[in-house]
């Protein structure tokens, strides 16, 4: 799964290179709630991305996350997870001027206890600007991990987004 979902990021973000000429780039961070094997914690995220609109009302964007929390992830503390990095593809609809409902297709990678996991994501979030270059964004992101022992996670995502127009 991993692997077309890799190829397909990679074709959209190729067929969108000439569409990009008129994007900006952003950054941001963000507070959840995530649920990963029964354990609910609060993470502490980070990202960086480019995006643009590439036709009236279509917006496109890719994306490199990171998830700065530690947390036991099991009461004897045989699972913890320390950090994950990810890059994702958003594309998105414009609602309105200042609104738009966007997915989330993407790939990270987290360290468990002693060894790295691979996953897969999928979302569904709502960005609204507030002002000329700041937008505040609510998301939900579902993340299966290749490996049998490694955690499933739902998370709600509250971020603020500064654009460099």
């Amino acid at each position: 799964m991993l692997k077309k979902l890799f190829v397909a990021s990679a074709i959209l973000a190729a067929s969108t290179t000439v569409a990009f000429a008129n994007g900006v780039p952003y950054v941001g961070a963000g507070l959840g709630i995530k649920s990963t094997n029964g354990a609910r914690y609060m993470p502490i995220n980070v990202f960086a991305g480019y995006g643009a609109i590439v036709s009236p009302g279509l917006y496109v964007a890719g994306e490199l996350g990171a998830d700065l929390t530690s947390v036991n992830l099991s009461n004897t503390s045989s699972l913890k997870t320390t950090h994950g990095l990810g890059v994702s593809v958003i594309p998105g609809v414009m609602l309105s001027d200042n609104t738009m409902l966007y997915g989330r297709l993407g790939i990270i990678r987290s360290k468990f206890s002693t060894r790295y996991a691979n996953g897969g994501q999928l979302g569904l979030g709502m960005e609204t600007r507030m002002a000329q270059n700041v937008s505040v964004r609510g998301e939900y992101v579902y993340t299966s991990y290749n490996r049998s022992q490694s955690p499933k996670s739902d998370q709600f995502n509250l971020g603020l987004v500064y654009k460099f127009e």
